[in-house]
């Protein structure tokens, strides 16, 4: 991990080979392993995995590029080179150790970084290249924390048997404490989910413990869970997965949950026990036999968009096995319908835009502003006025009992620090939105929207009201619009991004969609309009990535979506950004120091080759002659921000010439450059 290094006794952040009584037969240290140390960098956060058709090792850690070393020849402590490949094997840390799938020479080389997805990498031992740096395939989902741990298995070595085990953190944070895990099964050849224990929640792993792959045995797998959060007041468990009981046809699903939309219908179903996938059947306008829709769902939900607004239709659903299918479920009934405009009113403002001008309210004041609203889009003049206060719109002539949709515009005009205004929405008097802290959540003058759904009153009224939480220090609620529509909306709103070019890689941001919203998904592209799924199940929204996997020279198109129970949103607007591959620089080339006169002279350390982009770069200064010192803001270099170091010679400096190596870092790549010291009298 990391630490000092001589190449003696100490090997800080190398891949060691060693004898059978442990000396040291030969060992690879990256040559910027100075700089690793000084910034925690470990190359052993990972475990090296030796190829034993090729006699090749691969290994990598926080760095996070990889590397691929000749078992005959590790290259010891110089440049990059020795390896046969350095490569950049996913988007973060590598803390889990690769496993490897292959054959006669070939197959596959399998890893999973932080946060990041189980990539599948071709891997040819006899090839010039022998591990491919594009992956054959992906898995479904994301994991969070440190990444996936991983196992193979076959039954009697027969590949077609083959399946990849994985546990991750399923939830909350591992890096401090222990958290909830899941337990994953996939097909090594294509990345087909096999089996998952998030579909039944008790056979989720209760707190996780990373680092630790899975152990298969006897027809079993076997997983270690920490005894609580702190790891220390309860007994851990040793968790044993395996077949329940004799294998049999699953037993029927219960009713599922049905939503009814425009123009679809979404179920959603409890997981059942030895069932591997589901099968739907319908029944049209309450006549005629059950016609089946859809086989072979390995999901808990399914949207069915063949519906026609204003029919009837019937669901029931079987649960299958490769012993059969079980008994149908109790059928569940929908009825899709269309969605109409009923209400849009511009809260404190006059009618346009489609909007009706502020009515229907009880109480509250109104607030307005001509200062440009960020996210607004071609709305930005309704959400630049407002009602403010306590206050609420009632709505009337609703069909008594309908759950309809309730779509909310927000731009906080006056406030213009956190924590200042927090307040609740109701619609009927239920609670829809909590501590809604809009300078905090999104900014001052920015554009916020959620979709709340509400049942109309008996009366057919559909009251949204508005106030401000007991907690909050301005008693007083804010909105810029209210919409109701008959009908819940199903799928969620879009998000909007933000794409910035920073070194290394762009840097994208996406908004939190509110209401029913699961994850999202990140499409990318080279060209305009071109965008393809990229980053698919992403979990967490406003939180910054960065694209190391990109091409210099080239612009990159991203989009967002937002996905929930009922299905995908419309793609978000559309942004691009330049991949820039920057540069160092030290200037002058060469300087001169007299330790007899003991003046200091400075360099100049600068980055280039990105002018428009944004970051810091991590630089180190190692290969000092002895006696030379140096001084000035040391460790991180800005663009457009060039940093002065101030190098001193001591009387009893070593005299010559040196040459000494600046190193920066930015992500997974690294820049260096050099100038020469000489020491004089």
């Amino acid at each position: 991990a990391n630490g000092s290094f001589d190449g003696l006794q100490n090997f800080g952040d190398s891949i060691l080979k060693l004898t059978p009584s442990l000396t040291v037969a030969d060992y690879f240290t990256p040559f910027h392993q100075e700089f690793m140390d000084a910034w925690d960098l470990d190359l052993g956060s990972s475990g090296a995995l030796f190829l034993p058709d090729s006699n090749l090792v691969f290994g990598g850690g926080k760095i996070p590029k990889s590397y691929l070393l000749r078992g005959s020849n590790y290259g010891k402590y110089v440049d990059d080179s020795t390896a046969l490949e350095s490569l950049l094997a996913g988007n973060s840390y590598l803390k889990s150790t690769p496993v490897l799938f292959s054959h006669n020479g070939k197959g596959l080389l399998i890893s999973c970084t932080s946060n990041d997805f189980i990539r599948a990498y071709p891997y040819n031992a006899s090839a010039a290249v022998p591990v491919s740096t594009t992956p054959a395939w992906q898995s479904d989902s994301s994991a969070d924390g440190a990444g996936y741990f991983m196992t193979l298995s076959t039954n009697a070595q027969n590949p077609s048997t083959a399946v990849l085990w994985g546990t991750c953190n399923f939830s909350g944070q591992s890096q401090q404490t222990a958290a909830p895990g899941a337990m994953q099964a996939y097909n090594p050849l294509n990345g087909t989910l096999l089996w998952s224990s998030r579909t039944v929640a008790s056979d989720n792993i209760p707190y996780w413990a990373k680092f630790v792959s899975p152990t298969v045995a006897n027809g079993k797998v076997y997983v270690p869970s920490f005894p609580s959060e702190d790891q220390v007041t309860t007994p851990g468990q040793l968790i044993c997965y395996g077949l329940l009981g004799t294998p049999s046809v699953p037993k029927a699903p219960a009713e599922p949950t049905v939503v009814s939309g425009n123009g679809e219908v979404q179920l959603s179903w409890a997981g059942v026990q030895q069932a591997t996938s589901f099968k739907i059947y319908r029944q049209a306008g309450g006549a005629g036999p059950f016609l089946p829709i859809v086989a072979g769902l390995t999901t808990l939900s399914y949207k069915d968009t063949s519906v026609v607004n204003g029919t009837a239709y019937a669901y029931e659903l079987v649960a299958a096995n490769s012993f059969g299918l079980s008994a149908a479920s109790p059928p569940v009934i929908a009825n899709p319908k269309t969605s109409l405009v009923l209400y849009k009113t511009n809260c404190g403002g006059p009618a346009g835009d489609g909007f009706a001008g502020d009515n229907y309210f009880t109480g509250g004041t109104t607030a307005s502003t001509t200062s440009p609203i960020k996210n607004g889009g071609s709305y930005v003049a309704v959400y630049q006025t407002a009602r403010v206060g306590t206050f609420s719109y009632t709505f009337s002539g609703l069909v008594p009992g309908a759950t309809d949709s309730v779509f909310l515009a927000f731009a906080d005009l006056q406030q213009t620090r956190a924590g200042q205004r927090i307040m609740n929405v109701s619609v009927n008097g239920q609670q829809v939105i909590s501590k809604l802290d809009l300078v905090s959540f999104v900014g001052p003058l920015t554009a916020y929207d959620a979709t709340v759904t509400g049942q109309v009153a008996p009366n057919g009224t559909l009251t949204v009201s508005f106030s401000p939480d007991a907690s909050s220090p301005v008693q007083s609620a804010t909105v810029s619009a209210v919409e109701v529509y008959s009908g819940a909306w199903l799928r969620p709103l879009s998000p909007t991004m933000t794409a910035t070019a920073a070194l290394n890689g762009p840097l994208i941001t996406w908004s939190t969609v509110a209401g029913r919203t699961t994850g999202y998904n990140i499409y990318r592209g080279t060209a305009k309009g071109a965008e393809t799924l990229y980053l698919p199940g992403l979990t967490t929204s406003e939180e910054a990535y960065f694209d190391y996997n990109v091409s210099p020279g080239m612009t990159y198109y991203y989009y967002a979506t937002a996905t929930g129970p009922y299905g995908e949103s419309a793609p978000g607007p559309e942004v691009s950004v330049p991949a820039y591959a920057f540069g160092v620089m030290a200037s002058p080339s060469s300087i001169t120091l007299s330790r007899g006169a003991g003046i200091p002279q400075s360099v100049i350390i600068s980055l280039t080759n990105a002018p428009n982009a944004t970051g810091v770069g991590k630089f180190h200064i190692s290969n000092l002659p002895s006696g030379v010192t140096l001084a000035g803001e040391i460790g991180a270099v800005e663009v457009n921000q060039p940093l002065t170091v101030t190098l001193r010679a001591s009387p009893k400096a070593v005299l010559g010439a040196s040459t000494v190596t600046v190193l920066v870092n930015s992500g997974p790549n690294y820049r260096q450059t050099q100038f020469l010291i000489t020491v004089t009298n």
